[in-house]
């Protein structure tokens, strides 16, 4: 007799495209038992075994069906890790405008804090008052991106997208330490862990000039501005391109400005090694820069001063800065 006991044939996907879905490996195979036999007996029997019929089988497998179950599992869990990750660095975002406090508002000069009759003003801080320094914030949108960057899980694109968010967070707060500081360690993306007994030293860094930070905060816009999207967000609460222009152009005016009326106004205020100061001659290059990138957001953007009533200019500042539901200017 002649028999053909097993038989299995398969194809291998190729790597370049398994790997796009974080699959390291997918087979496909068919398998048969028992699928024919040549004997000179009609009767159907096992020939090997006579008394057993014959069981025929056969099977259509792919054996990477549960592995892709888990994988997608995985890939959920990692994409809900990262964006409740990406949400707790929002949260943690407290400087400038802050509605839990509403007092908080004259940090942009646009009001005093006032209670009582309107002659009950406070025109006194304390020194350390609006000081951002809060370099824990800064090793947790690096040990976030250390997270994205080494994720299996996430697409090219998802990883661009939280990285895009997190840097423009650790910007916007080193613009607010510049604002308040001047010149201040930038650390990049290091992660510094410390162990008993490491001489301290070792983690200390100098302070950059003040040029220097508002440099480094245009340049990370600049890649920000690339990674992130260029659609508006469900009312503004994410970042995106055009937030990272406007933070380009809004640290662009106040590097321009220091350099121009600083050393007009108050020329001695400044330190010998730049920390605290921007030269003169840097002013007009800063003032192009912001003009340049607030130019791209109004000609490019999906965004428009929102004048809902021209014969009600009040009402339409209302909406505009108090109305989130398809609100076109608040970016």
């Amino acid at each position: 007799y002649l028999k053909m006991r097993n038989v299995e044939v398969g194809y291998t996907l190729p790597q370049k495209w398994t790997s796009k879905v974080g699959i390291s490996r997918c087979r496909f195979y068919v398998s048969g038992q028992n699928l024919f036999s040549l004997k000179n007996i009609d009767i159907d029997i096992d020939s090997e075994q006579p008394a057993a019929p014959i069981k025929k089988r056969a099977d259509m497998i792919i054996n990477f069906i549960l592995v892709i179950l888990i994988r997608i599992k995985v890939i959920k869990n990692q994409r809900k890790n990262q964006s409740s990750l990406l949400s707790n660095l929002y949260g943690r975002v407290n400087w400038g405008q802050n509605n839990g406090d509403y007092g908080s508002y004259d940090q942009l000069d646009e009001a005093n804090k006032c209670y009582g009759s309107p002659w009950v003003i406070f025109t006194e801080y304390d020194r350390n008052s609006w000081r951002v320094r809060d370099y824990d914030f800064v090793r947790r949108v690096n040990l976030f991106l250390q997270g994205v960057r080494g994720s299996s899980a996430l697409q090219e694109s998802e990883k661009k997208a939280f990285e895009g968010e997190a840097r423009f967070l650790r910007a916007w707060h080193y613009f607010h330490m510049a604002r308040t500081l001047g010149g201040m360690p930038l650390v990049g993306d290091q992660v510094f862990n410390y162990e008993s007994g490491i001489d301290v030293e070792t983690y200390q860094m100098p302070r950059s000039t003040e040029a220097g930070i508002y440099d480094y905060i245009i340049s990370e816009c600049d890649e920000i501005a690339r990674q992130l999207t260029e659609q508006m967000t469900i009312n503004s609460a994410r970042a995106n391109k055009w937030a990272a222009l406007m933070l380009k152009a809004r640290a662009a005016v106040y590097a321009g400005s220091i350099a121009n009326y600083g050393n007009k106004i108050t020329p001695t205020l400044k330190t010998d090694n730049g920390e605290v100061g921007i030269p003169a001659d840097l002013a007009t290059k800063y003032y192009e820069t912001a003009l340049a990138a607030a130019e791209e957001v109004i000609e490019n953007s999906p965004y428009e001063l929102q004048i809902s009533d021209p014969q009600d200019l009040g009402l339409s500042f209302y909406k505009a800065v108090c109305q989130k539901s398809n609100n076109k200017e608040v970016i």
